[in-house]
């Protein structure tokens, strides 16, 4: 859909992709972060519309990131 964009914040590259293809029909841009940081970098400069996030992150919980 136009001007939607997902973000999926997951240090598994394999959950990430399989995520960001179930999404990829709805959204229009899908963003991936392997981190916390990285993924609050993102929100901060894309404002996603949607954000998965793990709640299991190597530098942080996904509870922090929230």
């Amino acid at each position: 859909m136009a001007g939607l964009t997902a973000l999926v914040i997951d240090d598994e590259s394999q959950i990430r992709r399989a995520v960001s293809h179930a999404l990829a029909d709805d959204f229009a841009e899908i963003l991936e972060a392997a981190t916390g940081d990285e993924g609050l970098d993102l929100v901060r400069r894309e404002k996603p519309t949607l954000i998965i996030l793990d709640l299991g992150l190597p530098d942080m919980t996904g509870l922090a990131a929230c």
